[in-house]
């Protein structure tokens, strides 16, 4: 299991990040842009911040990060990525920045493909997977 104590040690940094503007606050809005319409399920979804700009729901197994999505009044639940039974028939999946983190990724793209209809999006990306020597 991979350790991942950010939101614990720096709060709800993407929406700080995001409110000074600059860089971050660009990429951000030019991913929202990327999403196209339809039912969306963000999985990974941190302290909410792009859940709460495209109004969808919101998933991550980070107990913290999910309190501090609540906090900001986003949707976003507790569950794991590894177990998306229960979320059928999304029109967009995203993981953002998140693909990197998991220890079996491709066990979260096969759970991703029974998340998603016919001819469903998925949006990946991944700043680390490069910089980190791949997956």
């Amino acid at each position: 299991m991979i350790v991942f104590d950010k939101y614990e040690k720096r709060g709800a940094y993407h929406w700080r990040q995001y409110q000074k503007g600059g860089n971050y606050h660009n990429h951000v809005n030019k991913v929202v842009d990327w999403v196209r319409e339809g039912k969306t399920l963000d999985v990974g979804a941190g302290d909410g911040l792009i859940t709460s700009l495209l109004g969808v729901r919101g998933i991550d197994d980070n107990e913290c990060a999910v309190c501090l999505a609540k906090q900001k009044g986003v949707q976003v639940e507790l569950a794991t990525a590894y177990d998306l039974y229960k979320y059928i028939g999304y029109e967009n999946v995203l993981m953002l920045d998140v693909i990197e983190h998991l220890e079996y990724p491709e066990k979260v793209v096969s759970e991703i493909k029974k998340v998603l209809v016919d001819g469903g999006f998925l949006y990946i990306t991944a700043p680390l997977a490069f910089e980190s020597g791949g997956l």
